[in-house]
Order: C-alpha cells, then sequence, then structure tokens
C-alpha cells in the first residue's frame, strides 16, 4: 500500500512538474504576444501623431490663400458688376467661408487630441449666458428664439473656458441649423449631486434612427444641411465629445424626428 502511494505521490509529482513548464511556456507566449501588440501600439500612434501633424500643415497653408480669396470677394460685391457676375462672387464667397469653416473644424479637431487644456475656476452661469447672447442674433435670422435657465446659485467649476465655450456654442449653433423658423430653443442648467448637467433642447427635424449609432463619429456619414441648406462637416459632435472626455465629463442625446432633440453634456463639481 505504501509502495502504491509513493508511485501516486511521484506521478503527480512528475506531472505537476510538467504542469509548472506548460503553464510557464504559456506564460511566455502571452508575454512574447504583450510586447508585440505594445509594439503595434507605439507604431500606430506614432503614424496618428505624424498624420495629425501633416493635416494641421496642410490646413494652415490653405487656411490664407482661401482666407484672402474669402476677404476680397466680399469686398468684390460691393462694387459695380452686372446680376450675373454678382450671383458668380457670391458664390466663390460662400464656397471659400465653408473652406474656412471645415480648415477650422479640421484644426480645432486634431488639436483637441492633442493640446494640453489649461483648466481654471469658471462661472458656468455666466459662460451659458455669455455664450446665448453671442448666438441669439444668428437665431434671430431664422427668427427662433432662445430661453435660458440658469442655476439658482452660482456654481464654479474648473474647466478650459475657451474649450467649454465651444462645446456649448457647437450645440447651440446645432439646434439654430438643424430648426425651422419661429421655433425656440431651450437651454438650461441642472445642479446635481457631483456634477453640473446642461441642456440643449430644439424643436428642429431630429436623428434619424439608423444615424443615431454615428453621430459622435469623426467625419461622420450622419452630417446633413440644416433647415435652410447650412452646410454640416461631421466633426463639431466629435470634438465636444473629446473636450468633455478631458474634463471627465460625459455628453449624450435623446432625439426623434417629431419632437427634435436634446443634447446634454455634464461636468464634475470641483471637489472642495
Amino acid at each position: 500500500m505504501a509502495v502504491i502511494i509513493i508511485f501516486l505521490v511521484f506521478r503527480n509529482l512528475k506531472r505537476s512538474k510538467l504542469d509548472v513548464v506548460a503553464v510557464k511556456v504559456l506564460n511566455d507566449q502571452i508575454n512574447d504576444q504583450n510586447n508585440h501588440l505594445e509594439y503595434a501600439l507605439d507604431e500606430l500612434k506614432l503614424k496618428s501623431q505624424e498624420k495629425d501633424r501633416i493635416l494641421r500643415t496642410v490646413v494652415h497653408d490653405l487656411r490664407n490663400p482661401i482666407g484672402g480669396i474669402a476677404s476680397l470677394t466680399s469686398v468684390m460685391t460691393e462694387d459695380d458688376y452686372t446680376a450675373e457676375q454678382k450671383e458668380q462672387l457670391n458664390l466663390i464667397k460662400e464656397t471659400s467661408f465653408n473652406s474656412l469653416e471645415l480648415i477650422n473644424e479640421i484644426l480645432e479637431a486634431t488639436n483637441t487630441a492633442t493640446a494640453k487644456l489649461n483648466k481654471e475656476l469658471v462661472d458656468i452661469n455666466a459662460l451659458l449666458s455669455n455664450s446665448v447672447e453671442l448666438l441669439r442674433f444668428k437665431a434671430a435670422e431664422k427668427k427662433q428664439v432662445i430661453k435660458l435657465e440658469l442655476l439658482d446659485n452660482t456654481q464654479e467649476l474648473l474647466m478650459s473656458r475657451e474649450k467649454i465655450w465651444r462645446v456649448i456654442s457647437n450645440l447651440i449653433s446645432n439646434a439654430i441649423k438643424f430648426s425651422q423658423a419661429n421655433t425656440q430653443i431651450v437651454v438650461w442648467a441642472k445642479n446635481l449631486e457631483s456634477e453640473v448637467q446642461i441642456s440643449v433642447k430644439d424643436q428642429g427635424i431630429g436623428i434619424p434612427e439608423k444615424l443615431k449609432s454615428q453621430v459622435f463619429n469623426m467625419f461622420t456619414d450622419a452630417k446633413r444641411p440644416g433647415t435652410e441648406g447650412e452646410k454640416s462637416f461631421g466633426l463639431g459632435l466629435s470634438i465636444c465629445q473629446q473636450i468633455l472626455e478631458k474634463h471627465d465629463g460625459r455628453i449624450w442625446f435623446d432625439s426623434d424626428t417629431e419632437d427634435g432633440t436634446t443634447f446634454y453634456f455634464s461636468l464634475p463639481k470641483t471637489k472642495s
């Protein structure tokens, strides 16, 4: 009996050693695969950085001549030309300004992904008020009204003032763009336990179900013209998402083609 027990122990010990060797081999293979993955990720990161650098260089080089064309045609439309010539000049001017807007959005997208944020304490009520006032004239061109509901009490949040202004401005501009004339846009702030939530609600054309999953993609196919043919490049919401992620915030929306769209974003409260 003792011999049998010794034999079994020896056999199990031998098998255990083999198992340890097998596990070690597998572990070495996993580590090797991880090293390859890390190398591949580093290569992708370098390629992405190089792509962004080239993209920034190209759009910088394009911005000056296109800006010159836009300025020149703006002046020329005031001179004495025939109706047909003025129509052609206006077409060139509109195309130039659309190109400038696209260039600025590409620059914003590449810079947001890499740039460090300069954060400061900002009164969210004041920032919302300033943002809305600047866009009331744009809304008035379509006979739209912007209603603003602020927090009851002042709340300072740690943020990049310029970047969060960009988010607010983009969401309100989209609401104007995708809403019909003579409608109302509501912007309001809500004080929650650990964050402040900002909402922008329109009475616009809404987002079809098939496009909802693409809304925050860079150069998304979800881009559509506004209700009066306004141009859309599909970059703005992707930029907003990048900005908010860098602030430990989030962005989401509710939408249907009958009641319009509400975009929400939240920012964490400053820890005291």
